[in-house]
């Protein structure tokens, strides 16, 4: 704790004298003697002259983390699981994604702008019934195809190939993998 207390001291110091030489401190009422840069070193170097007490608790209180988590595949009950520190953060650090890398919540037939519209057009065509293979389709009909337009331009948006995750991350990271 005192390694601590040196560094946090340390750091504060810094950031006032860095303060005062951008003229960045309110040195009115009281503190106004300070202006003067006699008094003011001879204050910072006061802060030197005593130990600093920084109070710190242990990691996550201790040595097991309790939370609360939403069970889908049962009901969706909410249910308590308690773990060690260690492996609370190991199962955490897996949902921080690595540099550069954007997550992307707004895409996709469940994204909230389109949700209610893309779901219901999904039960309709999943509600419709397919031809049996003893009725032949009529070679005039065309089959149709969804188009979406842009939000921003207004023209109809195209849409790509299915990647793999594979493709995914030789297309980002730009090198090839073979």
């Amino acid at each position: 704790m005192k390694i601590l207390s040196r560094v946090f001291r340390g750091k504060s110091v810094a950031a006032l004298r860095r303060a005062y030489t951008r003229d960045q401190l309110d040195l009115n009422g009281g503190s106004e003697p300070l202006r003067d840069p006699a008094r003011w070193h001879a204050f910072i170097d006061a802060l030197f002259q005593t130990d600093w007490v920084v109070y710190a608790k242990p990691a996550f209180g201790g040595e097991h983390v309790t939370f609360q988590w939403k069970d889908y595949a049962h009901g969706q009950q909410s249910r308590t699981m308690t773990l060690s520190a260690l492996e609370f953060l190991r199962r955490f650090v897996q949902h921080i994604l690595p540099r550069r890398f954007v997550r992307i919540r707004q895409s996709g037939f469940l994204a909230s702008t389109c949700r209610a519209a893309r779901v219901a057009l999904a039960r309709t065509l999943l509600s419709r019934s397919r031809p049996s293979a003893a009725t032949p389709a009529v070679a005039t009909e065309v089959p149709t195809r969804a188009t979406w337009t842009c939000p921003r331009c207004g023209a109809t948006m195209i849409i790509g190939p299915i990647l793999t995750a594979l493709q995914l991350t030789t297309f980002t990271l730009g090198f090839d993998t073979s």
